[in-house]
Parts: structure tokens; sequence; C-alpha cells
């Protein structure tokens, strides 16, 4: 209903249509008590990434005696940049297996065939871009995609999202029909 309605907003030719769909998407969010502020909540996240961020590179310039002694496997120090971008590997890969096979964070967002390649191929692009970071922040990043995914199958789960008070997950077959019935062309 939301689709059809912000659609209606952006083929609007006055003024007055576009105040008129603007208040039916306001009338339909208020009655099922959707509101805005909720949809930026997300944005909290980023303070706490930008600190655990900030903080582990500062741990490394100085560096931090537990952060030059206590790495594992290959990147023992975690105060210096990985030497075989193993870690930016695996974190690439990690967020492209999310996208390509998961869906993303909860699968509930469609995305079109190209744009979930973008979405596949896209974190492998990051691995030149974080090469001389510290390997412990590799190793957050990549400890971080771990949780993304777990976190990303547990809110598919039918049972945690009824425990969570979640609205279900809408199947693909189930989208393309909304979409059909409402007359919406979901290949733009």
């Amino acid at each position: 209903e939301l689709t059809a309605i912000m659609e209606r907003t952006k083929n609007a030719s006055d003024q007055r249509e576009i105040q008129t769909a603007m208040l039916e998407r306001r009338k339909l969010m208020k009655d099922n008590n959707i509101k805005v502020i909720n949809m930026a909540k997300p944005l909290l996240s980023v303070p706490i990434f930008l600190g655990f961020f900030n903080a582990l590179r500062g741990m490394s310039n100085v560096p931090v005696d537990g952060l030059t002694t206590q790495g594992l496997a290959w990147f023992q120090n975690l105060a210096v940049a990985d030497p075989y971008c193993g870690l930016q590997i695996i974190t690439a890969s990690l967020y492209a297996a999310t996208f390509k096979f998961f869906g993303g964070e909860t699968g509930a967002a469609q995305v079109t065939p190209v744009m979930k390649k973008v979405f596949t191929y896209m974190p492998f692009i990051a691995v030149p871009l974080t090469m001389s970071l510290p390997s412990s922040i590799c190793l957050y990043f990549a400890v971080n995609s771990v949780f993304s995914i777990i976190q990303s199958n547990v809110l598919k789960s039918t049972a945690i999202r009824k425990f969570l008070n979640l609205a279900p997950l809408v199947t693909p077959e189930e989208q393309a029909e909304i979409n059909k019935r409402m007359g919406i062309d979901a290949t733009k």
C-alpha cells in the first residue's frame, strides 16, 4: 500500500495530488502504528561502530601490549596490518555470502538480480582499501560479519519473529502477488 501511494506521489502532476498522497501515507502509517523515527534506529549503531574502530586503531597505534602478542594463526601481532590480507578476504567472503545466500540482513528486502550481484561482489572492493588497517580492526570486522550472519538467520525464524512480536516475512512469491495486485512493476 505504501509503495502504491509513493508511486502516485512520484507520478503526481500537481501539488494537490502530492499533498493528498502524503496525507494518505501518514494515515496508513498511523493506522499500522509505524513511526518514522523507528526507521532511523539502526543509525544508533554508527557511534558504537566508530567507537570500536577508533579504540582499536588507537590501541594499535600505541601499541597496547596484549595486541602485539596475542594474535592468532598468521596474524600474531594485532597492532600491525595482516600480512596476507586473510582477515579482509574472510570478511569480504562472509559479507558476500550473507547477500548471496541469505538475502542481506533479514532477507526481507527484495532486490533486483543486478543489485544482488553488486552487493555480492562489493565487499571484495574493500579488501585493497583495508589492507593497511591493523589486524585488530580487520578481526573486529570478521567477527562482526559472523554475528551478522547469525542474526540474519535468527531473524528469519518464524518462532523468533513471533516471540519478538515482529511481522512475518513476506516471501518473494507473496511480494510478487502483492505487486501484481497493486499494479507495481518491481523490475524497475
